[in-house]
């Protein structure tokens, strides 16, 4: 049973396109677009992280407090990455570097918590722990 794990793959591969997008639009002309693309990439990422902080990491902080420490540094570090990249959108400026390096920052994640997190959670959560997760992961999705 992986469906936790593949239902937050999916979020990533969305969130990895988002990026992708942002990523071709970063040329200067189009500001207002890149700004806007650049809203909806970053509120995109901020409910994720919120989603897993608030669902999944409290389901495994007492089995698994490693890795849920892990987890919030990492989002921590993103949240950073993507506070700065913010400034440089609202700025007008879009530093493909910068960019470059939230997208490595990402996927390392993401990679991360699909080998590890969400297996522990498909693996080690009861029936209704995983429920409540994928019932979060449903609501986010209509939002």
């Amino acid at each position: 049973m992986e469906e936790i794990r593949s239902r937050f793959r999916d979020d990533h591969a969305r969130l990895g396109a988002l990026l992708e997008q942002l990523g071709s639009a970063a040329t200067p002309g189009d500001e207002l677009g890149l700004l806007a693309l650049w809203s909806v990439f970053e509120r995109s990422v901020r409910a994720h992280i919120q989603l897993e902080e608030r669902a999944v990491l409290p389901a495994l902080d007492a089995s698994h407090p490693a890795e849920c420490r892990q987890a919030r540094y990492e989002h921590d570090r993103l949240r950073d990455l993507i506070s700065d990249l913010a400034a440089l959108a609202k700025s007008g400026g879009m530093l493909r570097q910068a960019l470059d390096q939230l997208e490595t920052a990402l996927e390392m994640h993401a990679k991360w918590e699909e080998a590890t997190l969400y297996a522990l959670a498909d693996a080690r959560l009861g029936a209704a722990a995983r429920q409540r997760i994928l019932e979060a992961l449903g609501s986010r999705a209509r939002d």
